[in-house]
């Protein structure tokens, strides 16, 4: 039996070794071969000749020792685990690896699936179909099915990803480390003996498993080579595993590699900043090919140019089809490379050019990296091994872990076979010796007086040359005798020239898709913010409008002051001087102003530096206006090809329908590289990156980190220069780093105070602005229309408190709008009588005054002469108009509760303490801090230039360290987005506040400093959800929007909110189905219910419906229109915050609607116009608003005990299913 075994595993190894020669075919017999003059000439001056064939300048093949300490802290970390154990558990993982296969693709599934369908029907006796009753022809068709399914799982290769928890990360690791080790150190060498002048300073292990690139890099080229090792890897345990292992297998000992990095998705924004990429044993982790050429591609646009992308499989047929599949997307695809330019392959570098673009125009728009193969292929072709179906594959010889021998003192080399490619990103050099010389691609077969040598020529040729002694002399006799696969054959001869099979190997490269020009953008927060604005600015005309009119205001602003302060000649103007009073005629204009030459040579020095500075800024804003211009006629060209919406249909298109585009552009354009499919919730993280952190930290009680650079504007501390945040949209490591919390701080706190010094110093200039800006823009609106001082807005700060998580500005403004007639309601119900008693003194006096002046000028225009008449008479009005705005209408019904309801339904938000105290002086003044009076904003923006350097240097300073710690502790990184606020991610299971029915979680992970204040998170979760329907959220988000329906379903009798929201679903069917052009004009925001005593019992068998006309009703006089269905008729599509014609599935209002027809009386909701909800406009408004409403109520009843079933929420059957 032994010498059996021994046969058979040597008839194996004989088979293996002559299984690629039996595919070869000879070279002619006439075919000279000599060694290359270089190696030639260095070999007669060396004076050992055996030793310099050993070690030539193309022997890269090594035997790769493990360094010492690397293996004793291995050892430490896996003798946890039984030696024994350990060994069959590796031997069982290396065959499950080694059997692996690239998961099926659909189309070649589909095929399959046909192929058996066409045999299993061959295979049939002849069926007469129609003489079969349906129960036999249905149980034939469920037999056909049966079995195809079962042939065709036994058929088809069942693919799994690689799962590693904890056990198997350490069995992983202890039977790879050391032949990927091995493989990579030969490879990295390779490329240190040839690019001598390479120093790689940033590397990307993706798919970095248990370090061994980083290892094999660390050993190739120092350990104080590198500033950052990022090793990418999506399991938790294999990253904390490399990480023990840097450590010396002790967690509490600090890192002893510098700039080492951990993350578990693949860097976003990294574009051309990493030295050297490594994807080793990873692409088997991808469902699809889609998935694997587009994590290529992204690591393609890593590398740095000049740099190398290296990726390594095993040995076997299938992981070389995966690397030969990343090979032929980089070169065809994603990079052009040029053959060096010698006189015989001109016209083949022609012709692949040629052949590989597949669309001109697209490629010199793109400008794609140079690019060629370093390593193993000396050509740029097609793969010879690839038609003859058999792996390209080197060997190295590594030396195993001791583990494995425990009881021997030495251990036995071990040989590892890899499919590797090494593609560099640049330019391959003509003069480049080694691009001139074959490859040995497989073990040379040795003969009792010759050898059997098979290369791959750079013509991308795969032949055997035997070589003997006789034919080829003792120099290339002596070479194959030492040669090893992955050795370079400096050898040249016709084996170099070109052939016309290579030339026409283009043929064979597969059919991709053409490239592109919206691929891969640079910048995709940029980019979408830039779509963004185009829809919401209404085209590319109204930007270029807006743009050029803006430079000829600041042009009319600066010209016109000019001319009024310095130009003008006010003695004869009023006639204070000599000259003017001895003047008979009138005053005409070239009297009054002065030449262009006078008024140059009167200009006052603080007037010249203002005109200096105003040219440079308005050069500044010409330059900026021009860069914008260009950037949105892109977008322009974007909507129109990329999106297929022409000009003329975008002011008809919502957000939405721009977003639903937008996503289904990304299937076909590849706008991220880094995700397949962009979610709503990753487009809107993107746009509102950092305004997510703002909104969080005002929410936190911190201050905005928004600080004011003069005349640039509004900026985000977030991004640029000392800031958290990297060009490439992720947090800086070291920001992460709790240790350096202080120093961070520091520098943090200093850039604060050096924009606090700048704003200070600029502060006069601004001022000036400021005063020129308000005056012309305002001062003949207050004379028109005095009241305009007394009306209100919304504060900057009651817009960051009352802004949802993940809205857009339109949609935020929508709200505000909708919700400012009852702010305004609400805050006139707050009269201070004493001042209406004065205001009514004066208006009666006042008006007395101004009415005889108005009847003296009607009588006589002259009166108009009489001096300071005219200003006597503006200033009566506005005095006048101001009291008439204090004195209240003496007709209207003032209820604060109810409209501090009507503000709530379209804000959402409010503090828990003002329900049931919106009547109290207290409530009325903290909502005046959010919706504040248009003078205080007035005085604000006129004071601003002196306040804001002293907030800057005196509070927002101080708080440098607390911003610090919410970066830290508040910042996820997102695959294909970068680091976002994780509150953004609306993960109601992580940071849901259990007071608003959050998912339950252990005491232990529940802080308060985790949870956002007045239900930010759950009801930004609600807004998010029926602004993007669409939108699949994660099981726990859904889950938790399911229990409040069901709340709401338990409590629909005993609700205020959700009677109404019935009775208002009625009138909203009615309303549409008999004429829908009307206005609904009967909401509840309309009319509003007196509150009536609600029977406390819940209902238990069906449905509870009040009749509309069963109701009664006080409407409020003078109440505008505020209802939440009206937005859709103001024709703003735009501007639209909510689809039109759609409801949220886990919406409040759609939840009880369905209930109302399949609970309720049949005969009640007979009428079948009644049916259909989903078409009628503004629905999903009046959803969103009483869903808002609904959970305000139940968060206020919960807190006060009216609901007995809700006192221990921990212990809630919904929290426990979520």
């Amino acid at each position: 039996i032994m010498m059996r075994s021994i046969f058979r595993q040597l008839c194996a190894k004989r088979s293996q070794n002559f299984n690629t020669y039996r595919f070869v075919q000879n070279v002619p017999a006439t075919l000279k071969v000599e060694l290359d003059s270089t190696v030639a000439g260095q070999l007669q001056s060396n004076n050992r000749k055996l030793a310099y064939f050993k070690q030539h300048k193309g022997k890269f093949h090594l035997k790769v020792s493990f360094p010492k300490k690397l293996e004793e802290t291995i050892n430490t970390i896996i003798s946890d685990i039984n030696p024994t154990q350990l060994k069959n558990d590796v031997k069982l993982l290396d065959d499950y690896l080694e059997s692996r296969h690239l998961p099926i693709e659909n189309k070649n599934l589909q095929e399959l699936a046909k192929n058996i369908v066409k045999n299993m029907l061959e295979a049939e006796p002849p069926i007469n179909i129609l003489a079969l009753s349906p129960e036999q022809r249905t149980e034939l068709d469920t037999g056909r099915q049966t079995e195809m399914m079962k042939r065709l799982r036994k058929s088809v290769y069942h693919w799994e990803p690689l799962r590693l928890d904890e056990y198997r990360s350490k069995i992983y690791l202890a039977g790879n480390i050391a032949p990927h080790y091995g493989m990579l150190v030969q490879i990295f060498n390779e490329i240190k003996e040839r690019a001598v002048n390479f120093r790689p300073m940033r590397m990307l292990d993706y798919g970095s498993g248990v370090g061994s690139a980083m290892w094999a890099a660390l050993n190739v080229w120092g350990k104080n080579a590198f500033i950052e090792l990022l090793n990418v890897d999506k399991s938790r345990d294999m990253n904390n595993l490399s990480q023990l292992i840097v450590q010396d297998g002790r967690p509490d000992k600090p890192m002893q590699v510098k700039g080492v990095i951990y993350r578990q998705f693949a860097p976003h924004g990294r574009e051309n900043t990493f030295d050297l990429v490594v994807c080793d044993h990873t692409l088997f982790e991808f469902e699809n090919r889609r998935e694997r050429l587009n994590i290529v591609q992204s690591l393609w646009y890593n590398v740095k140019p000049g740099g190398f992308l290296v990726f390594v499989e095993r040995g076997n047929m299938s992981g070389y089809s995966a690397i030969n599949e990343a090979r032929e997307h980089i070169l065809y695809r994603l990079a052009t490379f040029e053959e060096p330019k010698e006189e015989d392959s001109t016209s083949n570098n022609a012709s692949l050019e040629n052949s590989s673009a597949t669309d001109n125009e697209l490629e010199q728009k793109y400008h794609p990296s140079p690019a060629y193969i370093f390593s193993p292929c000396p050509h740029n072709w097609v793969c010879p091994k690839k038609k003859l179906h058999i792996p390209c594959r080197i060997e190295s010889i590594y030396q195993p872990l001791q583990i494995f021998d425990i009881q021997k003192s030495t251990r036995p080399l071990k040989t590892v076979r890899s499919s590797y490619i090494v593609i560099h990103k640049a330019v391959q050099q003509a003069d480049d010796m080694y691009a001139a010389w074959p490859r040995v691609i497989e073990p040379v077969i040795q003969r009792k007086h010759h050898q059997h040598v098979r290369l791959c020529c750079p013509n991308g040729e795969f032949v055997n040359i035997p070589v003997s002694k006789n034919k080829y002399g003792s120099g290339v006799h002596r070479l194959s005798q030492h040669s090893e696969s992955g050795d370079l054959f400096p050898i040249k001869g016709d084996l170099i020239g070109e052939t016309e099979e290579a030339l026409n190997s283009n043929d064979e490269q597969e059919d991709v898709n053409s490239k592109s020009r919206w691929s891969h953008q640079q910048d995709l927060d940029d980019f979408f913010s830039r779509v963004y604005q185009y829809h919401q600015r209404h085209g590319f005309f109204c930007i270029v409008l807006s743009e050029i009119l803006g430079l000829v205001q600041f042009v009319f602003i600066v010209s016109f002051t000019i001319l009024v302060v310095q130009c003008i000649d006010y003695s004869m103007l009023f006639r204070t001087s000599s000259t003017a009073r001895n003047m008979t005629r009138k005053i005409q204009f070239n009297d009054v102003v002065q030449s262009p030459s006078q008024c140059l040579r009167h200009l006052h020095l603080l007037t010249s530096i203002c005109i200096v500075l105003a040219i440079i800024y308005w050069i500044y804003r010409f330059c900026r206006a021009v860069y914008n211009l260009l950037l949105f006629y892109n977008i322009r060209l974007f909507y129109s090809q990329a999106l297929d919406i022409k000009p003329k249909d975008l002011s008809n298109m919502t957000w939405h329908e721009v977003q639903q585009r937008l996503s289904k552009a990304q299937l076909k354009h590849d706008l991220c590289i880094h995700k397949q499919i962009l979610t709503e919730l990753d487009i809107h993280n993107r746009l509102l990156r950092f305004k997510n952190y703002e909104v969080a930290m005002v929410n936190k009680g911190l201050l905005p980190p928004k600080i004011f650079i003069p005349f640039i504007g509004d900026t985000y501390c977030l991004g640029g220069p000392y800031a958290p945040f990297d060009q490439r949209w992720h947090l800086r490591q070291e920001y992460k780093i709790n240790s350096q919390r202080d120093a961070l701080a520091k520098q943090l706190s200093q850039f604060i105070l050096l924009y606090g010094i700048t704003n200070l110093l600029l502060s006069p200039f601004i001022f000036i602005w400021q005063v020129l800006n308000l005056f012309y823009g305002y001062t003949e609106l207050v004379r028109r229309e005095p009241g305009v001082l007394g009306s209100r807005r919304w504060s900057n700060y009651g817009r960051l408190y009352l802004r949802h998580f993940n809205e857009l500005d339109h949609s935020l403004n929508q709200r505000l709008n909708r919700g400012y007639k009852p702010a305004i309601f609400y805050m006139n119900s707050f009269v201070n009588y004493s001042i209406v008693e004065i205001a009514k003194f004066v208006s009666f006096t006042v008006g007395a005054i101004l009415a005889v002046l108005i009847v003296l000028t009607v009588f006589d225009e002259d009166v108009l002469n009489v001096e300071h008449m005219l200003t006597t008479m503006t200033t009566l009005g506005v005095v006048l108009g101001i009291c008439r705005s204090l004195i209240p209408d003496e007709h209207t019904v003032f209820d604060p509760e109810q409209m501090m309801q009507l503000v709530l339904a379209q804000v959402h938000y409010q503090p828990d303490g003002w329900k049931n105290h919106a009547h109290t002086d207290y409530v009325q003044t903290e909502f005046a801090q959010m919706f504040q009076f248009k003078y205080m904003y007035f005085i604000e923006e006129l004071l601003s230039p002196f306040i804001t350097p002293l907030i800057l240097c005196f509070q927002f300073r101080h708080k440098s360290i607390q911003i610090i710690d919410f970066l830290r502790n508040f910042t996820v990184d997102v695959q294909g987005v970068g680091d976002v606020c994780s509150f953004a991610q609306l993960d109601v299971a992580k940071h849901g506040d259990l007071k608003w029915f959050s998912p339950a979680r252990p005491l232990s992970s529940y802080h308060e400093a985790t949870v956002m204040n007045d239900g930010k998170l759950e009801l930004s979760l609600m807004h998010f959800h029926h602004t993007n329907p669409e939108w699949k959220m994660p099981k726990q988000c859904q889950q938790y929007l399911e229990k409040i329906q069901e709340r709401a379903l338990e409590n629909i009798q005993t609700s205020f909110v959700l009677q109404h929201s019935i009775n208002d679903i009625q009138r909203l069917q009615t309303t549409y189905y008999s004429d829908p052009q009307v206005s609904h004009d009967h909401s509840f925001f309309n009319n509003v219910t007196t509150t009536t005593q609600q029977p406390k019992e819940h209902s238990t068998n069906k449905l509870h419906y009040t009749s509309p006309t069963t109701m009664s009703h006080t409407p409020l006089a003078g109440l505008p229109s505020a209802e939440l269905s009206q937005s859709y008729l103001t024709g703003a599509t735009s501007k639209a915050d909510l689809p039109y014609r759609s409801t949220a599935p886990f919406g409040i209002l759609s939840k009880i609607h369905t209930a109302m027809f399949e609970l309720s009386d049949p005969q009640l909701f007979s009428n079948p116009q009644l049916a259909p909800l989903q078409g009628i406009p503004g629905t999903a408004q009046l959803d969103m608003n009483y869903s808002a409403l609904y959970m305000h109520e139940l968060r206020h009843k919960y807190k006060h005990g009216d609901y007995l079933d809700l006192e221990n929420i921990s212990e809630d059957e919904y929290n426990s299913k979520c």
